[in-house]
């Protein structure tokens, strides 16, 4: 006989789920338990799948974008932020690389601008894991530890 993983009891054991959890607990702690599920003897892992979302940056070359950009509307510093609403001193800054928009802003300068400041980044392939095993196989402690090395 095993040991109850809540109160340590040496009695018969039961699986119940307590707080979405599957425990092996004696009769009396069962009752904490939602419901009883069978216990598998060769359980089948199911692999991991990971769902990434593409994440957008801004372009290296945004602000070359901007100025010419406004050079081609024929407007001045002055004009052009008042076109964008914004601060002069930040279109400016914009326009020399010195700052960059956050996203939100960059993509209100494209709808107003129609241009193309945002890209998406490249998705990582992550055909192997670090000790080799495929994507599909799914991901074990294994994988996120580092090792120590010793070089003689």
């Amino acid at each position: 006989m095993a040991g109850c993983e809540l109160c340590g009891k040496d009695d018969f054991l039961s699986t119940v789920l307590i707080e979405d959890a599957p425990l092996s607990v004696c009769q009396q702690c069962s009752r904490y338990g939602k419901e009883k599920i069978p216990i598998a003897k060769n359980p089948i892992r199911k692999p991991l799948l990971i769902f990434t979302k593409p994440e957008l940056k801004l372009g290296d070359n945004f602000s070359e974008t901007i100025r010419s950009k406004r050079e081609k509307m024929g407007l001045n510093m002055a004009e052009f932020s008042t076109y964008l609403n914004e601060r002069e001193s930040i279109v400016s800054k914009w326009q020399s690389g010195l700052m960059k928009p956050s996203l939100e802003l960059a993509k209100k300068l494209e709808r107003k601008l129609g241009l193309t400041l945002l890209e998406t980044e490249p998705e990582l392939s992550l055909a192997k894991t670090a000790h080799g095993a495929k994507m599909g196989e799914g991901l074990t402690l294994g994988d996120f530890i580092k090792k120590k090395v010793k070089i003689n």
